[in-house]
């Protein structure tokens, strides 16, 4: 990915998550994505970047009954309305969560580049983010959704940024919480990473 195509990508990405919310989520998806990160309507008011990581579960990690999200469910059953769209829906269907540690920012090229802490691949990834590269600093850490195998990406859904120094205690937490076989799973990720969010997490919302 060049950044001239990030930028056609990011001016469309906002117009294609909501044909996706309209099209695929319906109450019952959102009940179960609030029960999932313990979010009780009505008696606890949620941020904006909570409210979209709400969305952002709903779509890409609870699956169907055939094992697909409904980022999958769309592109099969919906179908893309233009070829930008379904280039974007297929990279958003393989993107996955982790945390990840700011290496390097950019700002004038809008990338940022990244290594990986809950997975141990080794090495670095470039995305491309305008608005992370602006404002998170090197030393930091970010959970947000990548490609993986991307030579340079970007993100999908909600980003959520935490201090330098609460990295080592958050990767001891995903550790213990994969001790348990039944929480190994995307979902169980995604609802730590929005808990801690919401105790330890910056005040600002990457969208």
């Amino acid at each position: 990915m060049r950044l001239a195509e990030y930028k056609r990508y990011r001016l469309n990405y906002k117009a294609l998550d909501d044909k996706l919310i309209k099209a695929m989520l319906g109450p019952e998806d959102i009940a179960r994505a609030s029960r999932i990160l313990g979010m009780k309507h009505g008696r606890e008011s949620y941020t904006e970047a909570e409210l979209a990581g709400r969305t952002d579960l709903a779509l890409c990690d609870i699956k169907d009954g055939s094992g697909r999200n409904k980022v999958q469910a769309y592109l099969e059953d919906v179908g893309p309305a233009t070829e930008m769209d379904r280039e974007m829906l297929e990279m958003r269907a393989r993107a996955r969560t982790s945390l990840f540690r700011v290496e390097e920012c950019d700002p004038r090229g809008m990338t940022v580049t990244l290594s990986d802490q809950l997975r141990g691949r080794g090495g670095d990834v470039t995305i491309y983010d305008g608005g992370i590269s602006d404002t998170i600093p090197v030393g930091f850490y970010i959970f947000t959704r990548t490609n993986d195998g991307q030579d340079a990406s970007m993100t999908f859904g909600t980003t959520f940024g935490f201090r330098s120094s609460l990295g080592p205690a958050m990767i001891r937490k995903y550790r213990r919480m994969r001790e348990t076989p039944s929480r190994r799973g995307p979902t169980s990720r995604f609802a730590l990473f929005f808990r801690l969010n919401r105790r330890h997490g910056l005040p600002t919302v990457f969208v």
